[in-house]
């Protein structure tokens, strides 16, 4: 679907109609909005998206248990200092900070990292701003919300589809030492919750992996979330420029969702 206007609604200030302008005309309007006022308080919301999944991500405190027994969280929206647009601009990340109602849609076409004037927020954005359901994301970094959440990844199990998807993933080998059944006989394989399922580990591709029985019980601790580097190298936070890029390529997928277009190749960078 091809979005041709974004208009937010303000009881104040009536609709705000944004165009729909080209790439370059947005990055250039989007820099523009970079004032952080003095005395101002400041939520963050990051808007990327992965193929045709939409993520809102905000900075969170914790205020209370929704299902303590499964670590399931309530978090909601916390203010941040507005100094992190320094580490942003020192790392090329596109970012905005929204003082006024009328900055908001320009933002939401865009996407990216934004501080949002704590009035603007609480009065535009107060369904996102919490508190939810939660439950921990090691993958990708902090939490996402219980309610986009497959059910069957709340269960401690896998589906037989799932278990087979992960064992081929993997090349049916211990991803600690190598190992196949094809050349040991004696060889028995895992599928294993990286972040354990009792401690609110999800039932995912992404939270588990294939290990060998004896590498398996050999875990300590048996919560070892070095583990997702076996999945994805880059997955350390403090590899910034992997971070970066990542970031960056989710930027121009929510882009490519707003625009209904294809992006060319190389155009990471916009």
């Amino acid at each position: 679907m091809r979005i041709h206007l974004i208009t937010v609604m303000h009881p104040k200030t009536g609709v705000h109609p944004i165009p729909d302008p080209t790439h370059s005309e947005l990055d250039a309007r989007l820099r523009n909005l970079r004032e952080v006022r003095k005395g101002s308080r400041y939520y963050n919301l990051r808007i990327t998206a992965t193929g045709d999944q939409v993520y809102w991500e905000m900075f969170s405190i914790f205020c209370g248990w929704h299902n303590k027994e499964r670590m399931h969280e309530l978090r909601r929206a916390d203010l941040i200092k507005p100094q992190i647009t320094e580490l942003w601009a020192k790392t090329g990340i596109p970012y905005s900070v929204i003082n006024e109602p009328g900055e908001l849609p320009l933002f939401l076409i865009g996407g990216g990292e934004a501080l949002i004037e704590k009035a603007v927020a609480e009065e535009m954005l107060g369904e996102f701003l919490g508190p939810h359901p939660v439950v921990p994301d090691d993958y990708r970094g902090g939490f996402k919300s219980l309610d986009t959440i497959d059910p069957r990844a709340l269960k401690r199990a896998p589906t037989p589809k799932l278990r087979m998807s992960i064992l081929k993933r993997d090349d049916c080998r211990c991803r600690i030492c190598g190992r196949r059944p094809d050349d040991y006989v004696d060889l028995e394989l895992h599928v294993h919750h990286i972040r354990p399922w009792a401690k609110g580990g999800l039932t995912e591709n992404v939270n588990l992996i294939t290990l060998c029985h004896t590498c398996h019980n050999g875990l300590e601790p048996h919560q070892d979330l070095s583990l997702y580097e076996y999945l994805d190298p880059n997955i350390n936070i403090l590899n910034i420029d992997a971070h970066t890029k990542d970031l960056l390529k989710g930027i121009n997928e929510y882009r490519a969702l707003v625009f209904d277009l294809e992006l060319p190749p190389g155009n990471e960078n916009a």
